[in-house]
């Protein structure tokens, strides 16, 4: 297990995370880029799983990422949703070459 908490940055607004709009902890909330300020609804565990993937939840809720309805199309949003065992709550992670 990854230990600590993560703000998750934008490479294109470098001092806005992901965030739980207004640390709402209703299940199903749409995340939003948001000016980093250190609130706990923007600090997130990472947590490697057995197949590879990691999963990404809010310090303030416990709540995972977790893509909408497991929608496999563009444009599905990303939002919180309780920790399950869906493939739609695990995300890989891959450093990219520029």
């Amino acid at each position: 297990e990854v230990y600590g908490w993560f703000g998750v940055f934008s490479k294109n607004a470098t001092q806005k995370t992901i965030t739980v709009p207004g640390g709402s902890t209703a299940a199903g909330t749409q995340l939003q880029l948001w000016q980093y300020s250190g609130t706990d609804w923007q600090k997130v565990s990472i947590s490697p799983q057995l197949n590879g993937t990691y999963k990404f939840n809010f310090k303030n809720d416990g709540m995972s990422w977790d893509v909408g309805g497991g929608s496999m199309g563009n444009n599905a949003n990303i939002n919180q949703y309780p920790n399950t065992a869906n493939a739609w709550q695990s995300f890989k992670i891959e450093r990219v070459h520029e």
